[in-house]
């Protein structure tokens, strides 16, 4: 598949965005907790861990909107991904 540009925008088209879905693709139904459900309490392990920019800016702006530390939420996300996977 070719990818280009518009010339006068640095924007691709949907349809030759590089990130694009192939035609083989499946959309699959989004699995993932709210940010609301990653507030929740759960057990704890020490962990350093590198993030996008982006990603932590989302995280700590949900987190700061549910009152609830944003780490809490990162980390049940992972705990609920891990929990759909295991065993597959």
């Amino acid at each position: 598949m070719k990818h280009t540009r518009n010339k006068n925008s640095n924007f691709y088209s949907p349809d030759d965005h590089p990130d694009a879905p192939g035609p083989d693709a499946v959309i699959v139904p989004d699995f993932l907790p709210s940010p609301a459900e990653l507030a929740g309490v759960s057990r704890k392990s020490k962990v350093t861990l590198e993030l996008e920019t982006e990603s932590l800016k989302f995280f700590k702006e949900k987190a700061k909107e549910l009152g609830v530390p944003y780490q809490r939420m990162i980390r049940n996300l992972i705990e609920e991904y891990a929990a759909r996977h295991k065993g597959s």
